[in-house]
């Protein structure tokens, strides 16, 4: 190649020319690079016949890893360099030479978590240059490593900027320093847990137990998002037995009214042992509209009889009888049981036990549901698919076609024409067929079974009235 069988005349007879060629840009500049003491040898030849403010072009050029370092040890080529730190060891080279310019210019260079922690700790003023530039690196762990007096310096200054979700990420450490022997720490500290707890968006890290011995708590709880606040205190007022404060925050929850409420709402019922207190919070739930399937049998054993068909109506509503305790239902009268277990059938998880347990006529209710059931499963691979003369064959032999399958035909224009001309469809399947948009089917229909008056009245009300014409002579006499 010829590059490199060029390159090394040149930097032997014209170092200064092979500097040229190192543009981080040239593909070929590690061919040119010199030796690292070549290297110090140019770089001091420029530094001293160039003006101060127009050596950053060097930085420009690649130059060897030891020779970057040297230079940014060096009492004078630092400034070659500075504006371009690209490492961890690049940034201790500076810093340890001219530690005041080091952090403040080194804008391409993130310090690493050590870098942040050393920097810091030798001088407060440091942390709020960071604290500008990578403000992401001031975690719970470097926090932590910090000196006291440099974090109350940094909480000082992330609470003169108003910086409340900062000062969240940090209330663990906050708590322990507001404890600090240190005056200046504790007084700090104290201020930023304060100023938190009057924050109505704070979303606390501290333990329950911390949180309730701050003095601003009560402030807080008051003010705060419910579910904030019931997520993380429940298990504690549970531990504490101040069920007045769970029954209370069980109807501010009802008042928000989001799904996440809701399920605090929830959460707290769980909690609460039986009494005056759960019965409240259950019947207030229900009574605005939010089933309680775990407890179906709660107001039928206390002899509230409303309650218990409310809360039934809504868990059928809601598609949440899959929920109700078999324990449950089984103490129901079958009245009750009826409608939980014809849920169940229709969403396919009803137990056989409680179905051989079913009187005769819910059993037959309960039969026809589990038959449409297995049949939908079956046609359900045929339904997506052109229709073939095993699947209608099979058809044509069952005892009964469902309600079900019915539905699945009526998806797809080829498989209506083929239940409208085999007769599969029953009188209400009928009405929606000649109200549909499927010509083909309406017609081979009509042609293979005729139409009664009232299906052909229906037809003149559907999407395809305009083949009333060629309808009318199929109108049965």
């Amino acid at each position: 190649m010829f590059i490199s069988a060029v390159a090394p005349f040149v930097k032997k007879l014209f170092p200064m020319e092979a500097i040229k060629h190192t543009l981080k840009s040239n593909p070929y500049a590690p061919y040119f690079c010199l030796l690292h003491k070549k290297e110090m040898e140019v770089l001091r030849r420029i530094y001293r016949v160039t003006d101060k403010d127009e050596l950053k072009w060097l930085s420009l050029h690649l130059w060897r890893p030891e020779t970057r370092i040297a230079c940014l040890k060096d009492v004078n080529l630092w400034q070659i360099f500075i504006d371009d730190i690209c490492n961890s060891d690049e940034f201790k080279a500076a810093y340890n030479n001219v530690q005041d310019k080091a952090i403040a210019t080194c804008s391409k260079y993130t310090l690493s978590k050590d870098d942040v922690v050393t920097v810091c700790n030798d001088d407060a003023v440091n942390i709020k240059l960071l604290l500008k530039k990578q403000p992401e690196s001031f975690t719970l762990d470097v926090v932590r490593k910090l000196r006291p007096s440099a974090r109350a310096c940094m909480f000082h200054a992330l609470f003169v900027a108003v910086n409340l979700k900062h000062l969240q990420s940090l209330d663990t450490i906050l708590y322990q320093d507001a404890s600090s022997e240190i005056e200046d720490c504790k007084k700090t500290a104290k201020g930023c847990l304060n100023f938190l707890l009057s924050w109505e968006k704070y979303t606390p890290n501290l333990e329950p137990k911390q949180l309730a011995n701050l003095p601003g708590y009560k402030g807080w709880e008051e003010k705060a998002n419910p579910v904030v606040v019931v997520s993380k205190m429940a298990k504690y007022w549970q531990k504490s037995m101040q069920y007045d404060k769970m029954e209370d925050f069980a109807k501010k929850l009802v008042k928000e009214g989001s799904k996440d409420a809701i399920g605090e709402a929830k959460r707290l019922v769980d909690i609460l042992p039986a009494g005056e207190q759960k019965t409240v919070v259950i019947k207030m739930l229900i009574n605005h509209g939010i089933a309680m399937p775990q407890y179906v049998g709660y107001f039928f054993q206390k002899g509230n009889i409303l309650i218990t068909e409310l809360n039934l109506d809504l868990c059928r509503h809601q598609h949440m009888m899959g929920f109700i305790p078999r324990k449950n239902i089984e103490a129901l009268p079958e009245k009750y049981q009826e409608p939980i277990l014809i849920a169940l059938a229709k969403e396919d998880i009803l137990p056989q036990e409680m179905f051989d347990k079913a009187s005769s006529e819910l059993k037959a209710k309960l039969f026809d549901i589990l038959e449409e059931n297995a049949q939908m499963k079956w046609f359900g691979e045929f339904c997506t698919k052109a229709p073939d003369t095993l699947a209608t064959a099979k058809l044509d032999k069952l005892r009964k076609i469902s309600g079900g399958i019915q539905d699945m035909a009526l998806k797809t224009s080829s498989w209506a024409e083929v239940f409208a001309r085999s007769g599969f469809f029953d009188a209400p399947h009928v009405i929606k067929l000649l109200q549909s948009n499927y010509r083909n089917a309406i017609l081979a229909f009509a042609e293979k079974h005729g139409l009664t008056k009232e299906q052909y009245t229906a037809m003149l009300f559907g999407k395809q009235a305009d083949l009333a014409p060629s309808l009318e002579p199929y109108i049965k006499k």
